[in-house]
């Protein structure tokens, strides 16, 4: 089903079938890409892990389990809305023991998005472990699409990042992954998307992030998040991914164990505590 949420010049629309903002508009402009190419998604939500792993593959307390790339935040069909008013809307869900076959931890996921008085859209996602004595390990991203224009669009920091794209062919990270590229602001057609490729800024300390071009700009705090990657499926394509990232994904080597417990940058949250994570952005027509 789709839901609407409103305010001002303000409109988004929210697929819950698989939870995901599918269209923001200001003034009548869209900012999301509407799969209308091969990439068949909008905004998609990272969870339990960010990226992939070796093998699709992990272990917990000796027992091996499977995960596609992203884990399966798309996949969980029992949201039930709990509030919804004009420019707000509140879902709902738990694992009810559904996902034991491939994530071995219960768990409550409450997801808002509201429009607030500042102009910006919030995404507020509360994650709850359920378990009355085990550690839960998870990881957690946003990867939201926008229109751009990269022959003139521009990306500005409010600080000056460092940037890799010592990335292997299946987007796991190196070992020893050395920093390619440092800059404040870049323009979008420098920026080489061939094959899918990305790059990633692992020690994002900027507080801000503005996409910009002649019809549409785009402010997005990055408070919460020690990741950002910055993705497109090829050069030609007329949208890219501004995707800020709790986790990581597999280095290249492989982890003897594959313990969960010990992948790299990976959150622990103990038995009956929450992790909560905002998101701002302001979509500006011009």
């Amino acid at each position: 089903m789709i839901w609407t949420i409103s305010k001002k010049q303000l409109e988004v629309k929210i697929n819950d079938d698989v939870m995901e903002i599918v269209s923001v508009k200001n003034g009548g402009l869209e900012f999301t890409y509407q799969q209308d190419s091969e990439w068949k998604k909008s905004n998609p939500t990272m969870f339990p892990i960010c990226g992939g792993l070796i093998d699709n593959k992990y272990k917990h307390n000796g027992l091996e389990y499977s995960m596609n790339r992203h884990g399966f935040w798309r996949e969980l069909k029992e949201w039930k809305i709990v509030e919804q008013n004009g420019s707000s809307i509140s879902f709902i869900v738990n694992s009810n023991g559904n996902y034991k076959n491939i994530y071995p931890f219960e768990f409550k996921i409450k997801y808002t998005i509201l429009i607030n008085d500042n102009d910006e859209i919030e995404i507020l996602t509360e994650i709850n472990n359920l378990s009355a004595k085990n550690a839960m390990y998870f990881n957690f991203g946003h990867h939201p699409s926008f229109l751009v224009d990269k022959n003139n669009g521009i990306i500005t920091y409010d600080k000056v990042q460092k940037f890799t794209n010592d990335i292997t062919n299946d987007g796991f990270f190196k070992t020893n992954m050395q920093t390619t590229d440092t800059w404040l602001n870049k323009k979008m057609e420098d920026i080489d998307f061939t094959n899918g490729a990305y790059i990633a800024d692992t020690s994002l300390d900027a507080n801000e992030f503005i996409y910009e071009d002649e019809m549409r700009k785009i402010i997005m705090k990055l408070n919460d998040f020690p990741n950002m990657l910055i993705w497109s499926p090829s050069n030609k394509e007329k949208f890219a991914c501004f995707e800020p990232w709790m986790g990581i994904p597999d280095v290249d080597e492989k982890r003897s164990d594959r313990e969960i417990a010990n992948k790299i940058g990976i959150q622990s949250l103990l038995p009956g505590n929450s992790y909560k994570n905002i998101l701002k952005i302001k979509y500006i027509k011009k």
